[in-house]
C-alpha cells in the first residue's frame, strides 16, 4: 500500500518539481553568469536563439497534434483493459490534468513565438520571459511524458492482465460496506 502511495505522490510532484530546479538553474546561470562576475554568453544573444523559439513553437504543435490524434482514438477503443481503465479513473482529475497540458502547450507556443522578436525587447523583459518558458516547457515536457505513456498503454492495452480472476483486491470491503454502498447507488 506504501509503495502505491508513494508512486502516486511522485507523479503528481515531479512536473513542478523538476521545472522547477531547472529554473533555479536558470536563475542562477542569469544572475551570477550573465549579469554576475562570472562571463557567460547570455542565450538570446546567440545567432540561433530565434530558430530555437521557432523549433520549440513546431515541437509543442506537433505534440499537441498527438493529443489532438491520441483523445478520440483512447475515448472511442473498447476492450476490457480501456472500459476497466474509465470506470475506475477520477475523470474529474484526469479532464484538468488534460486540460493542463493543453494550455501549458498553448503557453509555451505563445511565448516562443514572443520571444522570435528578442532583438527588439529590453533584455530584462528577455530574462523573464525565457525563465517562464524554461518553467513552462519542461513542465509541459514531464506532462505529455506522462500521459503520453497512459495514452499508449490503452491504445495498445496491457498484457499484464489476462482476465478479472488475476486482479488482487487488497483490503475487500465487508458486506455491510458492501451493502451500504448499493443503496446509495440505488439513490441515484
Amino acid at each position: 500500500m506504501r509503495k502505491g502511495k508513494g508512486r502516486k505522490q511522485v507523479l503528481e510532484k515531479y512536473s513542478y518539481v523538476g521545472p522547477t530546479i531547472i529554473l533555479i538553474l536558470y536563475i542562477l546561470y542569469v544572475v551570477l553568469g550573465v549579469n554576475g562576475k562570472v562571463a557567460l554568453n547570455w542565450i538570446a544573444d546567440s545567432k540561433n536563439f530565434v530558430n530555437m523559439c521557432e523549433l520549440i513553437t513546431q515541437f509543442s504543435s506537433i505534440v499537441l497534434g498527438v493529443y489532438g490524434i491520441f483523445i478520440p482514438v483512447v475515448i472511442g477503443k473498447q476492450d476490457r483493459f480501456t472500459n476497466y481503465f474509465w470506470q475506475n479513473i477520477n475523470r474529474d482529475k484526469f479532464a484538468k490534468d488534460v486540460h493542463k497540458i493543453i494550455l501549458s502547450g498553448i503557453f509555451v507556443i505563445i511565448l516562443s513565438i514572443v520571444l522570435t522578436v528578442s532583438d527588439i525587447m529590453n533584455k530584462k523583459i528577455v530574462m523573464i520571459l525565457v525563465g517562464m518558458m524554461v518553467w513552462v516547457l519542461f513542465f509541459y515536457a514531464c506532462c505529455t511524458y506522462r500521459f503520453l505513456g497512459i495514452f499508449i498503454q490503452l491504445i495498445v492495452g496491457s498484457d499484464t492482465r489476462k482476465s478479472d480472476d488475476d486482479l488482487l483486491i487488497e483490503d475487500p470491503i465487508s458486506d455491510k460496506d458492501k451493502n451500504n454502498l448499493n443503496k446509495d447507488l440505488d439513490q441515484f
